[in-house]
């Protein structure tokens, strides 16, 4: 068993609880400030530095790593925030938002700064200063020595502004993480900050207010938020504590930060610097293609026998032919979206359960509660690892993304070895950007490629994120979506935010399955089996529709979507009941001038709508949307848990307060099938 900590410096033992490895945090920081760097010096040689813009080829450039790397840093510390606050289990939610990166003004006013000095090689080398090397040599070191500090402010940003704004109170801190802290560092890290921090009187906070939010270059600090006592998160902080008040006393003020400082520096002068904290700990370095020792056996020495890889899904049933994601097979993916809510927010799994039948294991998506919170970016690549073995993303916190970074580079280990790439959002349909340049991406990756695809809904669509998978299929990118078991799922770009990084793209196929991905899905069984069948026959009927003017329908009604071609499952689940019912539904494109109804039912217009789940509130929410389309409502409750008494009450009550003219409500494929008239009939 380790010691207790000690008491700096009289040396004596403390009782406080065992501080977590912040470290490997400031390593996560550390692998984002270096991929930055690295990615700068490869920029470097297409500076021309003798053109007279090359300030400003320089500027635009340096802010787009600041801007990108920054905001990776800012998700991982909101990640951070979430993690140790779910800890706290405190009464109100709050989910951490990332600051925003430092503002371009700020960086270019940094690159002005890097551009100034003169050439002066009359100067001896040894007493040269920045201002003296050449030009692209000082422009490149002041730079490079600003980037740490630029890229790591919003990750620190971000845990200040959460912690101010979260009403369960928090506080924050600074925590040292390097082998030796300077006397600025150790000031600041001496006690709590933050506005919710009430410990000492207005005249001991002010130089603390002052100087909070203020880091060095190269500072190895990690901003931590704190419920309870930071003594766990920082088992020096006494240390820093003493350090500072018998510096203040030389002093004489509690304001005067220089004279502070100086005293500081001297008492560390006369006792040494404070402990270090500990380091992570880290394997053993392993050597790579190296002869394998023999075993002794016997009077023999027999080589070492290679072990097979291990299966990372044991017992998990497996394929007998290949799964074919655009026929019947897509189906045994989600079965049961139609049992309830949790079936239909499971879409990180879904994607999931693709790429697993992709690879030959037979499995089906589970569902997802509304609890569980586990459908971040980083979530989805915590199931993979790249081929190196490294893990392809890290479920504790956001997943970091890209706009483009040269090819072999990722954004260090912060959050996994795999990296999203940003989709350019504009336009709508034929000429969405995003969509090409998805194309364009899954094309280069060649034929048998596969990724997921990220996306925001718009407001209009109801907003929301989904997720959803591409492949490349003989030169075709084709876009499937296993949750609502669409064959062509390329009508996702026509509901997508218009903005910028509502869209991402990252490859799958390369990706190796870890025993992880077990957790979000699970092997089919027979009864899986029966329910695929029925979505398959579904999928079936809806694919003969697919040429212009053909209906489709197996009862005595029939289906038209050929003016519609991409439509929610929901809307053709009940096209298809009301077809059953001897119904000739054709599905009506919008017209982009004032509301249009979702279809034309025996050559009547009427919007479409499907509730689920037991709330009566959903009943009242969907008929008020649908009057704004068509006073004729269809509304399919095969999902809803609520009784048909509940129902046609409900329908009666609202369909009379939103003045609609006639509501159709239907139930699966023959069970209730009732109609209300506002005149009675």
């Amino acid at each position: 068993m380790s010691n207790p900590p000690r008491c700096w410096p009289c040396n004596r033992a403390e009782t406080v609880p065992q501080a977590p490895d912040l470290t490997r945090q400031a390593a996560r920081y550390g692998g984002l400030v270096e991929a930055a760097r690295r990615y700068l010096a490869l920029l470097w040689p297409r500076v021309d530095w003798g053109h007279p813009k090359a300030q400003d080829a320089v500027t635009t450039m340096y802010q787009s790593i600041v801007q990108r790397f920054g905001a990776g840093a800012a998700a991982v510390a909101a990640g951070l925030y979430d993690e140790m606050r779910a800890e706290q289990k405190p009464r109100n939610a709050y989910r951490a938002f990332a600051a925003d990166p430092v503002p371009n003004e700020r960086v270019a006013k940094i690159v002005a700064s890097a551009f100034l000095g003169h050439d002066n090689p009359d100067v001896p080398v040894s007493q040269q200063t920045t201002s003296d090397l050449p030009l692209e040599q000082r422009v490149q070191k002041r730079l490079e020595d600003n980037l740490s500090r630029l890229v790591q402010q919003p990750a620190r940003d971000t845990i200040a502004a959460n912690a101010d704004k979260d009403r369960s109170k928090p506080r924050w801190i600074r925590v040292p993480t390097g082998p030796t802290t300077c006397e600025f560092c150790i000031m600041l890290a001496s006690r709590e900050l933050g506005k919710n921090f009430g410990g000492y009187r207005s005249e001991h906070n002010a130089l603390f207010d002052e100087h909070g939010e203020t880091y060095h270059r190269n500072c190895d600090c990690v901003a931590v938020p704190v419920w309870g006592d930071p003594r766990e998160l920082s088992p020096h902080m006494s240390d820093y504590k003493a350090i500072y008040d018998e510096a203040a006393d030389r002093a004489g003020t509690t304001r005067d930060a220089k004279k502070i400082l100086a005293e500081m520096r001297q008492v560390i002068k006369e006792q040494g610097q404070p402990p270090a904290p500990e380091p992570p700990g880290l394997p053993e370095p392993v050597e790579l293609d190296t002869p394998k020792p023999a075993v002794h056996q016997g009077d023999t020495h027999a080589p070492v026998e290679p072990k097979a890889p291990e299966e990372p899904l044991p017992g998990v049933r497996r394929r007998t032919t290949e799964f074919d994601p655009l026929g019947p097979d897509l189906a045994v993916i989600n079965p049961n979206h139609a049992a309830g809510r949790q079936w239909q927010v499971n879409c990180t799994r879904c994607a999931t359960a693709v790429e697993l039948q992709a690879r030959g294991y037979d499995v089906t998506a589970e569902p997802r509660p509304d609890s569980v919170r586990d459908n971040g970016y980083a979530n989805v690549l915590a199931k993979w690892a790249s081929p190196d073995g490294t893990p392809a993303g890290q479920g504790g916190g956001v997943q970091a993304t890209r706009g483009s970074v040269p090819d072999g580079e990722v954004l260090g280990m912060s959050t996994g070895s795999r990296v999203w790439d940003y989709l350019p959002a504009k336009g709508r349909g034929k000429v969405n950007a995003a969509k090409a340049a998805a194309d364009a991406a899954v094309t280069e990756w060649g034929d048998g490629a596969r990724g997921y695809i990220t996306v925001e809904w718009s407001k209009a669509n109801g907003g929301g994120a989904h997720i959803f998978n591409v492949v490349n299929r003989g030169g075709q990118v084709v876009y499937i979506d296993g949750q609502t078991n669409e064959t062509d799922a390329s009508g996702h770009w026509d509901r997508i935010k218009a903005t910028g990084g509502s869209c991402r793209i990252v490859r799958t196929d390369d990706l190796e399955t870890t025993s992880d991905a077990i957790d979000w899905v699970r092997s089919r069984t027979d009864n899986d089996d029966l329910l695929a069948q029925r979505k398959a026959a579904r999928l079936a009927k809806v694919a003969t529709s697919a040429g212009p003017g053909e209906l489709a329908g197996s009862g005595p009604g029939s289906v038209d979507r050929s003016q519609v071609p991409h439509l929610h499952q929901h809307e053709l689940d009940t096209a298809d009941r009301l077809a059953l019912r001897g119904h000739h539904v054709v599905f009506v494109p919008a017209t982009g001038i004032g509301p249009t109804a979702d279809a034309t039912i025996d050559g009547e217009t009427w919007e479409m709508k499907s509730i689920s789940g037991s709330s009566e509130d959903a009943i009242a929410r969907n008929l008020r949307k649908a009057k704004r389309q068509s006073k004729s409502v269809v509304l399919d409750v095969t999902d809803s848990s609520l009784t048909d008494d509940q129902v046609k009450a409900l329908v009666e009550h609202y369909g009379h307060r939103y003045n609609l003219d006639q509501v159709h409500v239907i139930r699966g494929d023959a069970d209730l099938d009732w109609r209300w008239h506002s005149n009675g009939e």
